[in-house]
This record gives C-alpha cells, sequence and structure tokens, in this order.
C-alpha cells in the first residue's frame, strides 16, 4: 500500500530441543528474534540435538524459559501436530540456559 509508513513487529520465537530416544525436550530460550533463534538452534543442531523455533503469539512474561507454561504448551501442541508422537515428551530442565536463554 502506497503511504502506509507503518511497520509489523517482528514475531518473537522460542527455542526448544526434543529428544525423541528418551521422549524429552527442554525449552532453552523464548522472547527471541528470529535470527536469535536461528543461531541458538544452529548452535543446538551442530551438536546433534534435534531443535525447534516456534512462533510465539506475544511475548512470554516469565524470566526463565524452562518455567515458562506458555512455551510448554505451544510446544507440546507442536508436537502433537507436526510429529505425530504417540506419547507426549517429558520436559527437562537445560543447565546452564543457552545463550540468551533468560530473556
Amino acid at each position: 500500500m502506497e503511504g502506509n509508513n507503518q511497520t509489523v513487529p517482528e514475531a518473537l520465537c522460542f527455542v526448544a530441543t526434543l529428544d525423541r530416544n528418551n521422549n524429552t525436550f527442554a525449552i532453552l530460550a523464548h522472547n527471541l528474534a528470529r535470527l536469535d533463534a536461528d543461531t541458538i538452534a544452529i548452535e543446538q543442531t551442530r551438536k546433534g540435538l534435534m531443535t525447534f523455533i516456534v512462533t510465539q503469539h506475544s511475548h512470554h512474561y516469565v524470566k526463565d524459559p524452562d518455567h515458562c507454561q506458555i512455551c510448554e504448551m505451544a510446544f507440546r501442541l507442536a508436537c502433537n501436530d507436526l510429529m505425530q508422537l504417540t506419547q507426549q515428551p517429558q520436559k527437562v530442565a537445560i543447565w546452564p540456559p543457552a545463550k540468551g536463554g533468560i530473556q
């Protein structure tokens, strides 16, 4: 549209890993710009971890992504929808958090 100078805010993302061998997952970071999420995902993938970037619908106010129930619910839904898992994966804590993990 001509004359429309409105900018669309960049969508926030969170990064999670999934271990299908022991059926566990971890939320590594949230409230990230896509470029930052890509960087973390690449690092985790290089370590051999199955890594996902999920778009958030809003800012998550919980500081520690490992305690963010919104991220956890969104990832569980993504697992159901995208991977057709027969069992829900169990959440595990990752320490230390990924670089930039506490937003």
